[in-house]
């Protein structure tokens, strides 16, 4: 009997285990989620609280780039947005702006190459990453 019983806890446990993956890619690939085949090579890394300011100056090859954001308001809705900027500053592109959400993620992609960096502007916990491909 103490037999059975462990095989049906082992089974059950498996079977729970595989849902929960399923469950996690599926969430994950309709929050928008990079996927391997349009992943690249890291440009840039940055996170931070409620802040404003730009990131780090980053390189973008030939290929363009696209910049993998989300972020979480923790005490409630809040805004989050960033701006492109090359060529020393002199010329941008909007990105994304939100304001009354409490969390959000995305991608969007970016043509050109050379140096960017971006101005976040949030009163949330934000977290960019910008990966050289589109």
């Amino acid at each position: 009997m103490q037999a059975k019983l462990t095989h049906r806890r082992s089974s059950l446990a498996v079977r729970t285990i595989a849902s929960m993956l399923t469950t996690a890619l599926t969430v994950g690939a309709a929050a928008g989620t990079a996927s391997a085949g349009s992943a690249g090579k890291a440009l840039l890394s940055a996170s931070g609280g409620p802040s404003a300011g730009p990131t780090k100056t980053f390189r973008v090859p030939a290929s363009g780039f696209h910049v993998d954001w989300s972020y979480t308001c923790t005490s409630g809705p809040g805004d989050f947005g960033y701006n492109v900027y090359w060529d020393r500053g002199l010329k941008f592109t909007k990105g994304p702006h939100f304001s009354g959400k409490t969390k959000g993620r995305g991608i969007n992609q970016y043509k050109g190459s050379g140096n960017y960096w971006l101005y976040v502007d949030s009163s949330c916990n934000w977290e960019l990453k910008a990966l050289a491909g589109r």
